[in-house]
């Protein structure tokens, strides 16, 4: 596959993520220094002050998942103890949050699949195996794409 063959493949599991689960975004993003570098992202647009296809750290909750290399669910945004007074919440709006990380072939944690949604959700089980099953298959394109570089 084409890096652009494989842009349009994590476009397309991103909306169909977005559309099982019925959120209102997903994104698909990658931890690159001081910045989540977004691979995909169906149902939100980020502020034009925000670099181009980037989500700064501050504004990442994502973050999180990366960091504890597990799948974070956050069905109220606003009284989570993790991210209190969090600028995704205040400024974007997300009002909930479930992200599952994406893994290296060493099992380092690289980047996230994750689900927005504007309110207050309960997440289910379901969605969560949804959420990693997309991540599962977004890391598996995107260390290709890395081993080819590598070439």
């Amino acid at each position: 596959m084409t890096v652009v063959q494989d842009f349009i493949t994590l476009e397309l599991l991103a909306k169909r993520l977005r559309d099982e689960l019925g959120s209102m975004a997903v994104v698909i993003a990658e931890l690159d220094g001081a910045s989540f570098d977004l691979h995909a992202m169906v149902g939100f647009k980020l502020p034009e002050r925000f670099p181009r296809a980037n989500i700064p750290i501050p504004y990442a909750i994502s973050t999180h998942v990366v960091e504890m290399n597990y799948p974070l669910q956050i069905d109220d945004a606003n009284s989570h103890p993790l991210i209190p007074n969090h600028p995704a919440v205040r400024e974007l709006g997300i009002g909930a949050y479930l992200g599952a990380p994406m893994h290296r072939p060493d099992g380092t944690a690289f980047g996230t699949v994750a689900a927005l949604h504007r309110h207050r959700r309960s997440w289910q089980k379901e969605d969560l195996f949804l959420v990693e099953g997309t991540a599962r298959k977004a890391e598996e394109i995107l260390n290709r794409q890395g081993a080819s570089a590598d070439d």
